[in-house]
């Protein structure tokens, strides 16, 4: 299998043709360096002395590769942008678990452990014992503070 071939191959898969365009001329200013970075991975890795099913898989796997490494740099930068959210949910999560130990509840039999949040309303589910044996279940919940760990509200029924 030729180079332009498998060239051709990536090229259809790709937005308007950017990937040949890079390979027939691999200085041009065409505005994507993805396609150009496309292109010169599969002419560096390109190897006419193999069998067409490895030259394919080399060419495969140089593009999963990139596609690897690239999901790693996409994922560094989500987890920084969602560290200061991660931050104020573990800081909700104490100060709401603080208020439903300190608060003043008939004896509870059993919670889930499990907060379901909704914005800025926590709610935990919560059993009570029944004289009658059977268990009754309520709520204990906590409004936040837009942005904040502050508790502004606490409940239960």
């Amino acid at each position: 299998m030729k180079l332009k071939s498998i060239i051709a191959i990536a090229s259809s898969a790709y937005p308007d043709d950017l990937i040949k365009g890079y390979s027939e001329n691999p200085r041009a200013k065409l505005g994507d360096g993805l396609a150009q970075f496309i292109a010169e991975e599969l002419d560096s890795t390109y190897d006419e002395d193999v069998p067409e099913a490895e030259q394919l898989c080399q060419a495969a796997r140089a593009v999963e590769k990139a596609a690897s490494e690239l999901n790693a740099v996409s994922n560094a930068l989500r987890a920084k942008l969602y560290e200061p959210l991660k931050k104020l949910e573990e800081q909700r999560r104490l100060a709401a678990q603080q208020a439903f130990e300190s608060a003043k509840l008939p004896e509870v039999a059993a919670t889930n452990g499990g907060w379901c949040i909704d914005g800025v309303f926590w709610t935990q589910p919560v059993f009570w014992e029944n004289p009658d044996g059977d268990s009754i279940r309520g709520d204990f919940g906590v409004t936040f503070e837009e942005g904040s760990a502050k508790i502004l509200d606490t409940w239960n029924q």
